[in-house]
Parts: structure tokens; C-alpha cells; sequence
């Protein structure tokens, strides 16, 4: 087992999911989506100290800091989806649809509400 959570190519790293997201220094940039399984997409992030590196995780590492409902179906590609075909970053605002996709967005909505929060403290 790592004893660290991430560990960026510049070296820095961090011991845990929330030291993570509550670094400043940290944006996420973009979201991959997985169409098989939404748990194995990644969300991308820039640390933005001096190296700029580019640092992916996949979803499941943020399920800590989700609490809400995760559903077995996929909308995608079906009617109801609105979200389909989107700008991934703003797959986070575009709906409300109780789709397995769902997850995916509120997380990222999490990870721009702690990053706002990091900012705030710094």
C-alpha cells in the first residue's frame, strides 16, 4: 500500500484524498470518461507550482468525499441524456438526470467547491 495518495512527477506528493483537494496549487482541468465504467474515468488536474505538471486520477479515488446516490444506469446517448456530446468540464452544470454519469459530475462539482475553498485559505 502507497503511503501517499498522489505523487507528482515533480516529486510532491500527498498522504491522502483532502490534502490533496485542499491544495491550492492543485486545479482539476478536465474529466475522460470511461463509457464501460464511469469509476475507471479520470479526472485531470494541473499542479500548478513550478513544475505544471498534469496529474490524472480515476474517479474512485474521490468516492471518500461523495455521499449522494450512484445509479446503474447510463443515460448516455438515450433521450433523456442532455449531458451527451458536452464539453466534459461542463458536464458538470449541464443536469440532474438520475444516471450512473451523475456521480461523475457532482464530484467534480465537489472538487471545484474545495478548490475554491483552498483559496480562499491561502
Amino acid at each position: 500500500m502507497p503511503e501517499f495518495f498522489k505523487k507528482c512527477s515533480c516529486g510532491y506528493f500527498w498522504r491522502n484524498c483532502n490534502e490533496f483537494l485542499d491544495d491550492p496549487e492543485v486545479v482539476i482541468i478536465d474529466y475522460q470518461i470511461n463509457v464501460v465504467d464511469f469509476a475507471k474515468g479520470y479526472y485531470l488536474f494541473n499542479h500548478i507550482d513550478d513544475c505544471r505538471s498534469t496529474i490524472a486520477l480515476e474517479v474512485e479515488k474521490f468516492f471518500s468525499i461523495y455521499d449522494g446516490p450512484v445509479y446503474e444506469k447510463s443515460l448516455r446517448g438515450t433521450p433523456e441524456c442532455t449531458c451527451f456530446g458536452k464539453d466534459s468540464m461542463n458536464f458538470a452544470e449541464c443536469c440532474d438526470r438520475h444516471c450512473r454519469d451523475a456521480t461523475a459530475r457532482r464530484i467534480i462539482q465537489i472538487i471545484r467547491e474545495r478548490h475554491a475553498q483552498a483559496l480562499r485559505g491561502k
